[in-house]
This record gives C-alpha cells, sequence and structure tokens, in this order.
C-alpha cells in the first residue's frame, strides 16, 4: 500500500448499502461551527474506500457520487468503482459496483469525472497507483463500459484537465515519490495517446492538482509533495504550445510536510491560487495559503490556524454567497473543517462540523458539490471505517410557515379548548413538526410529525395571541417563520356555547343538544334563543336551569332551511352573562 500501512487499523465489518442518518454528538472543538451543513450520514460499503469524486455519470442531469475501494478481504467489495446514482428525490440510490484493473500493489487511489471522449458525456477515470491509469466511458445507456487501461508508473494521483489548450479534457498522473508527472492527451478517435514525461521533485504522499495559477487561461499542473527534505509545491506553467515549462517551486518553509492540495480563488480576485494543509496537532496544524499576484506568480504562503491533523483539501463554494471556501478533513479528529472568506479576502477562522471517526483520509478522499439537486453543494468522504460519507448541504431547504391556527376565538378560564393548524412544507418534502405558543408565556413543545391538533386551558382572563411554527423534521434547525397569530378572548366570567359553535348540519325534526359553560355565577336560569342572520327567530326555551349545561332540542319540521343560525344563551337574572355560537350552523337536509 505504497507504505500508508493501513493495515494495520481496525475496520469495522459493513454490509447495508442504504444511507443512514446519524444523530452525533460532538464536543471539544476548537471552533463552532455555523448552520451549513445537517448531520452527517454514510453508506457502508465494505472493503476499503479510498477517494470520490462527483459528476453526472449517467447522462440524467444530476450530479451522482463515485467512489474507489482498495483491499480488505472483501471480494464482493475489494478493488471496485462505486457508483452512486442520484434519484429523481435528491437521494442516492444503493452503489452499482464495477471491477476496476487494479490489485493489492496496485490500488485505486484517485478518480476523477469528465468528458474524456467528447461525446458530451461524463466518465470516469481511475488511478490504480503504480500501474495504470483506467478510463471507464459512460454509453448511451446510463451505464458505464468495461474500463479501458493506459499503463504508467504515474497513476497513484490523477486530474483531468485541458493541458494542450484544445478543448478536450486529459489526464495527467504523478507516481508515488517518481519525480516525475506524465501527460495522456485525448485525441480525435476519444482515447488517449502518451504525450510526455516531466521531471518534478515529490518524494510520497503526493498529489496533483491542475489549474491556471499564472492568469494565462491555460491549466497548468500543480504537484504536491508529502514527505522528504523537498519543496512542497512544485507548478508546471503550459506554455502556447500544449508542453509544460520546467517546475516552480513553492515552500512553506521550515520542513513542514503537506497532506493535501487545492487549486481555486480563495480571496476572490478571480485568479485561481493554492492552498495546502499542514502540520500534525494544534498550534502546528495549519493550511497554507499560495495567493496568485499580478505578475502571474504565487506570493508566499499565508498560513491559517487548523484544528488538529488537518488532511484532505478542497475548494468549493457551500455556503451560497459566490466565494470559494476551503474545506479540509481531520484524520482521527472527526471533524470537518470550514475556511468561509471574509470580506477582506482573507479566511475567517475554521468551522467544524463532526464526521465519524477515520484516523486518516486519502488527499482524494473529500470532494464536493450538488448531490441533492437543491443547487447547494454537499460535502462527501471516502471514509475506510464508515464507507460513504455525506454532509448535505442546509442553504437551500426552507420550511413555508404554518396557516393560521384554527379553533374558539373566545372562552372561559378553566376550560379546555382545541385548535388546529397545518400548511408548512419542506422544499425538500420532509415531514414537518408544529410548535405552538400560546400567547401566555407557555407552548406545546415541538409535536411529533402528523400533529396538527393541540389542546390549551388558561387559568386567567385575557387576551391571548396564538400561532404557530414549524421545523423540518428530518433537520431540525431548518424553521419556518411564525403563522398569523390568531386572537383569543379568555373570560373569567360568563357563559359561552360550546355546541353549536359553526359548521354543523342539524335536520328539521331531529333531536339536537345545544351545551353551554359557565364561570362566575350567571344566576339559576338560562334562556336560549335562535337567531337565523344576526336577528331573533324564536326562543327556543325561556327557561332552563344554568347547571344544565345542556339542553335537548328538537328542531320543528318547519323550521325554515339555512345556513346563517346560530344559538345565543342569556342568563335570566344577569344580561351581562351572555355568548353566541362562533359560526354559523345550518338548518337544512
Amino acid at each position: 500500500m505504497n507504505g500508508m500501512g493501513k493495515e494495520g487499523f481496525m475496520k469495522k465489518g459493513m454490509a447495508c448499502l442504504f444511507l443512514i442518518v446519524v444523530l452525533s454528538s460532538f464536543t471539544g472543538l476548537a471552533s463552532s461551527a455555523a448552520n451549513l451543513f445537517y448531520p452527517y450520514v454514510n453508506a457502508p460499503t465494505g472493503s476499503w474506500p479510498e477517494a470520490v469524486a462527483i459528476g453526472d455519470v449517467n447522462g440524467d442531469g444530476r450530479n451522482d457520487v463515485v467512489m474507489t475501494t482498495s483491499y480488505y478481504d472483501d471480494w464482493p467489495n475489494d478493488y471496485r468503482l462505486f457508483v452512486f446514482l442520484q434519484n429523481s428525490d435528491g437521494g442516492l440510490n444503493a452503489p452499482i459496483k464495477y471491477i476496476t484493473r487494479s490489485a493489492y500493489t496496485y490500488t485505486s487511489q484517485s478518480v476523477a469525472i469528465g468528458d474524456v471522449n467528447h461525446d458530451g458525456l461524463a466518465d470516469v477515470v481511475v488511478g490504480n497507483s503504480g500501474n495504470n491509469i483506467e478510463v471507464f466511458l459512460q454509453n448511451a445507456a446510463g451505464g458505464l463500459d468495461r474500463g479501458v487501461y493506459y499503463s504508467t508508473v504515474n497513476s497513484h494521483s490523477i486530474k483531468t484537465a485541458d493541458l494542450n489548450n484544445d478543448g478536450l479534457l486529459d489526464v495527467v498522473g504523478i507516481g508515488w515519490g517518481t519525480n516525475t508527472v506524465d501527460v495522456f492527451l485525448q485525441n480525435a478517435e476519444g482515447t488517449f495517446s502518451y504525450s510526455a514525461t516531466y521531471s518534478v521533485t515529490h518524494d510520497g504522499y503526493d498529489e496533483v492538482d491542475a489549474g491556471d495559477v499564472n492568469n494565462d487561461r491555460l491549466s497548468d499542473i500543480i504537484v504536491m509533495s508529502g514527505q522528504g527534505l523537498v519543496p512542497n509545491i512544485g507548478v508546471l506553467l503550459q506554455q502556447n504550445d500544449g508542453t509544460f515549462s520546467a517546475p516552480v517551486y513553492y515552500d512553506l518553509g521550515g520542513n513542514e510536510l503537506t497532506q493535501g492540495v487545492a487549486v481555486g480563488d480563495v480571496n476572490n480576485d478571480s485568479l485561481q491560487d493554492i492552498v495546502v494543509s499542514y502540520g500534525g496537532n494544534r498550534p502546528d496544524s495549519k493550511i497554507g495559503v499560495f495567493l496568485q499576484n499580478g505578475s502571474a506568480t504565487l506570493d508566499p504562503a499565508v498560513s491559517y490556524d487548523s484544528y488538529d491533523i488537518p488532511e484532505s483539501v478542497v475548494i468549493s463554494d457551500v455556503n451560497g454567497d459566490g466565494k470559494q471556501v476551503v474545506l479540509v478533513v481531520h484524520g482521527g479528529h472527526t471533524a470537518l473543517g470550514v475556511y468561509l472568506q471574509g470580506q477582506d479576502g482573507a479566511l475567517l477562522p475554521e468551522e467544524l462540523y463532526p464526521i465519524p471517526y477515520a484516523s486518516s483520509y486519502n488527499p482524494q478522499g473529500l470532494a464536493a458539490g450538488d448531490i441533492n439537486g437543491d443547487g447547494s453543494n454537499d460535502v462527501v468522504l471516502a471514509d475506510y471505517n464508515n464507507g460513504l460519507v455525506v454532509l448535505y448541504n442546509v442553504q437551500s431547504e426552507a420550511v413555508s410557515p404554518p396557516a393560521i391556527p384554527t379553533g374558539p376565538n373566545k372562552g372561559l378560564i378553566n376550560i379546555t379548548y382545541s385548535y388546529s393548524f397545518g400548511g408548512s412544507l419542506s422544499s425538500m418534502n420532509h415531514p414537518v413538526q408544529y410548535f405552538v405558543d400560546w400567547g401566555d408565556g407557555t407552548n406545546s413543545g415541538w409535536l411529533p410529525v402528523g400533529t396538527s391538533i393541540a389542546s390549551k386551558t388558561w387559568t386567567a382572563g385575557g387576551t391571548y395571541s396564538i400561532k404557530v411554527q414549524a421545523r423540518c423534521a428530518n433537520h431540525i434547525t431548518v424553521i419556518s417563520t411564525w403563522s398569523d397569530a390568531l386572537s383569543v378572548q379568555i373570560n373569567s366570567v360568563g357563559i359561552a356555547v360550546s355546541a353549536p359553535n359553526g359548521g354543523e348540519v342539524w335536520a328539521p325534526g331531529s333531536t339536537q343538544t345545544i351545551r353551554w359553560i359557565y364561570a362566575g355565577n350567571p344566576g339559576t336560569y338560562v334562556k336560549i334563543e335562535l337567531l337565523k342572520g344576526g336577528v331573533l327567530n324564536r326562543t327556543i326555551t325561556s327557561r332552563v336551569s344554568t347547571k344544565n349545561g345542556s339542553y335537548q332540542w328538537r328542531i320543528s319540521s318547519r323550521q325554515t332551511l339555512g345556513n346563517d343560525y346560530r344559538i345565543r344563551i342569556t342568563s335570566r337574572s344577569n344580561s351581562s352573562y351572555t355568548d353566541t355560537s362562533d359560526a354559523d350552523f345550518t338548518i337544512g337536509r
């Protein structure tokens, strides 16, 4: 395994292929995180995951995830290319597995996605370390053809880029400490032709990347050396004739050893910069930023403090502000680090997000891209302990506010009233929960999914404003704004009609129960009247015991039909004790 010593680590047995939500606890971090990602989920894969990449590998317009595995005495999953296709719901399907041309002595340490046969479809390129570069072409059926390989020792770390400015994607690769880099150019037939080998110093634990780091609109080659007393970075600039210059070296100084490299604009000046991770535990753990300057070179590195053991690095806009963000994974310390750009072009202090434990990560074991179709970039990890680990971005999910709650808008103390609410939707079609503020300093708490009714008993008179909030049940930090408020008048004394109170349909000739409640001293008797359109229609009874709380009314078969009836109940001895149905009911068939 190229001296990486992975055989010595313990690994969990895994068989299941679906995404598992992990509600993890996370303490002791250097800084707290903003709300960029949901708690991680993972898809166990067996074997030993190595490298991961994101792209549309079945031609449906949705980004998928590909991941390579090496060896862990797990034949169904060893030496495989896993393809997790994104489905129409924004989830990832169980993986499709392809056998790679790798083996115990030349494992698949890197993977890239791009159209390498100019047919408009994204293909998969795998670096089988020290032996070959393997190409899986996407076919018209949305699958991948059997791999075609190109022999080269410079296959430990590979990238795709246009390396001769012809508009076609090519492949660059380096070997483990080979001190060379190979370029394979895409030809007119949609295959690769070996182009050249260039000398560049790198001494092991290496990684290659590509990008325009001198602002001439040509892709250059960046080689990171991870060990040895050699420069940390070698840059081979692409020339106008499609060849590459002798390397220009950049170094952190102090014999620092780098663990990861990425290329991107990290100070928002439209120039691509180079970021490396280096150091062990704090206070020596850092990221170094080589900013591109106006002279088409790189400035000396600016260092930023990092959490322990920073390793793989990628650059992506994960907070939706149009600026590139530095992402770094911390081996053995259950943390993904995020460096946002500040207004002055400098990086802000690192924010940390929980991930499961893995003692180390492959330099190409981290990738970012939108893998659920919500328009925001997510993060994926190839994790030897946990398979494919995903941190979904929270930026695009929203929960709509609930409708105004419905229920009685007046009542009495020490009586229980029920209120209905709903209407909220998650933009990702996740289940929602509701929270009711009763307006008196108390609330319902977050109610179980599916609950749309809650009850309340007030113990003091007053006017109360009931309002409701909703949140995503899967991602509880995504919370709606408040609903409009329902104003409820609660009296300490009085009479309240409880039935009919609006919406009932009572048939002529039937017997129905009129109900009321009371508080205080309304006297011995009440009278019950029928209103139609707000006008007295008839007196149902002029005298019934207040304490009864109910009256059996036989509706006349000749009663005029209508949908604008209400009941009014009034104390015989104190007319201030009176109440009317809250809403109309119907007498009809």
